[in-house]
């Protein structure tokens, strides 16, 4: 199992802090900074534990046959704190998103946030920055779509940094 000691927790988060204290924020309008995370979420039943009879052999547990359905939801907040619409990613073959109800839906063949998804996203959610002379600024963790060469290129042709 990888673990860190705390001289390296606390020298990589002076290395982080130091980055971050480097930025020249003044290049991004408020709202073109944008602060996301994505996260699956289950339609099945959540529960771990079963209450029954003492002494029973069988529990009937019932089951509407959700268990393995899922989204992906990509929360994100603009940092001139206004709340992006969220993007529901679902199961499906429709390769544009969608706005229905107040947040936009997008289908892709596992309901996963793939690159190409979350390529679409940023277009959606940063479309004057690709248009003007103006930074965009995504601040998001370390997923592997968000590291890759194809990402990091695809949001340098758009001007558009990283944290």
């Amino acid at each position: 199992m990888f673990k860190l000691y705390d001289d390296e927790i606390i020298k990589r988060a002076l290395a982080f802090k130091y980055f971050v204290d480097n930025i020249d924020f003044s290049k991004y309008q408020l709202s073109n900074m944008i602060s996301m995370d994505e996260t699956a979420a289950f339609m099945g039943q959540g529960f771990q534990t079963t209450v029954d009879q003492k002494g029973d052999s069988s529990i009937y547990i019932p089951s509407a046959g959700y268990e393995s359905v899922r989204v992906t939801c990509i929360l994100a907040i603009r940092l001139n704190e206004k709340k992006a619409p969220p993007l529901i990613i679902k199961k499906g073959k429709k390769d544009n998103i969608e706005r229905i109800s107040g947040l936009y839906v997008l289908e892709t063949e596992k309901a996963w946030c793939t690159q190409a998804a979350l390529m679409k996203w940023i277009d959606l959610m940063l479309p004057l920055v690709l248009r003007g002379n103006q930074g965009g600024l995504l601040v998001w963790d370390l997923a592997s779509t968000h590291r890759a060469k194809e990402m990091k290129n695809f949001l340098i042709d758009r001007r558009i940094d990283q944290i």
